[in-house]
């Protein structure tokens, strides 16, 4: 897993969107897509890892799009990126990105 914090670069672009925007930070990952299980099964173990807390009250839903069938060679090379912004006021959105 490679972790980058891409708080300044995201936050100028979503604070241009709403000023009214508080983000406290902004955090990105890249995973094999072979850990997309993983992901889906325990997302809470994702975030932490991130370095973000997470109570066992958090509710954390994740949502799959089902894509059309690839080749074994092209799915091989696909990576998973998520991105994890957290609000001041502890809201947090959790974006998934099948790439």
């Amino acid at each position: 897993m490679q972790i980058k914090d891409a708080s300044e670069a995201l936050s100028k672009l979503l604070g241009k969107a709403t000023e009214q925007t508080e983000i406290e930070s902004v955090h990105q990952a890249q995973f094999d897509l072979k850990e997309l299980a993983k992901v889906v099964a325990d997302p809470r173990s994702v975030i932490s890892a991130l370095g973000l807390s997470v109570s066992k009250e958090s509710q954390i839903h994740v949502t799959l799009k089902q894509r059309p069938e690839r080749t074994p060679s092209t799915t091989a090379m696909r990576r998973i990126i998520i991105i994890v912004i957290k609000y001041r006021n502890c809201d947090a959105d959790i974006i998934i990105i099948v790439s």
